[in-house]
């Protein structure tokens, strides 16, 4: 079974994508060769050139560019890349059509970009397909705070996926999740809220500690990377340290005017400036 390490990224994001490669490759401890593929618009070829010029991999990861054109069968995530939140970026889309995009590939393990991966990755690379489709519950209510589809799905983070994509393919699912956003127009959630819509009964749940971001806020919703609601356990034993939501190491003090006291923000930064630094 031939499988790809994804992320789904636009020029916006290469540093953050930087980190998440880097932390991969640093907790990748086989010797068997695989792919970290990133898909990105095709107008942002110079940002992935930076990217692989810059980061730095073990000979056993082989970083490649999958590009998508907005003039390709592809013009309709282009289109609906509408939302703010995500700058009008139609790369947050591009995971609803993994199956065809990586058609040589059997299977996916689909990262957000940011995401700090802190321990041995194997567990994930290694997880038995029980599902076609298998993610971590959502632990954050998203479902609630958009108000999509409230009690209608059964709600699944997509920042880690491990995606059959043989079943993918044969499916059409990107069919009908193209017909789907054609017809009821861009949500807030994008692909969170059509991934969810349409698989609620293909989705197998994973660990927390797979994608773990239920980190603990303060009186102000602002979160404390070193904290969880969650059972302290899970933190313990996560592998992937996922910064979802608004606020992200990068951009906290931007965002609440207050420093990122967590030592999990301050390794992010490090890191990142590390890998700034060989600009020079």
């Amino acid at each position: 079974m031939k499988t790809a390490i994804v992320t789904c990224i636009d020029a916006n994001y290469v540093e953050a994508a930087a980190v998440f490669i880097e932390s991969f490759s640093e907790n990748y401890h086989t010797n068997k060769e695989l792919d970290i593929i990133c898909v990105m618009p095709d107008t942002d070829k110079e940002a992935f050139k930076w990217l692989s010029s810059t980061v730095s991999v073990n000979s056993r990861l082989n970083l490649k560019l999958r590009s998508v054109s907005s003039k390709s069968k592809y013009k309709w995530m282009h289109n609906a890349a509408v939302s703010e939140r995500w700058q009008k970026s139609p790369a947050v889309w591009y995971r609803v059509v993994l199956g065809s995009i990586l058609h040589e590939y059997d299977k996916a393990i689909y990262f957000d970009p940011d995401i700090l991966i802190v321990e041995n990755v194997q567990p994930i690379l290694e997880y038995p397909m029980y599902g076609k489709l298998m993610a971590v519950p959502d632990v954050t209510g998203a479902v609630y705070m958009y108000g999509e589809n409230r009690g209608e799905v059964a709600w699944f983070s997509t920042g880690v996926l491990i995606i059959d994509l043989n079943w993918w393919r044969g499916s059409g699912i990107e069919d009908v999740l193209k017909q789907d956003v054609i017809s009821g127009g861009a949500k807030e959630l994008v692909d969170e809220h059509f991934l969810n819509k349409h698989l609620k009964d293909v989705w197998y749940p994973i660990p927390f500690t797979f994608n773990f971001y239920a980190f603990k806020s303060d009186s102000h919703g602002m979160p404390d990377y070193d904290k969880t609601f969650l059972h302290p356990a899970f933190y313990s034993h996560a592998i992937v340290m996922h910064f979802a939501g608004p606020c992200k190491p990068w951009n906290y003090k931007e965002l609440t005017t207050k420093t990122d006291k967590s030592r999990l923000g301050a390794e992010w930064r490090r890191r990142r400036d590390i890998i700034l630094s060989r600009e020079n």
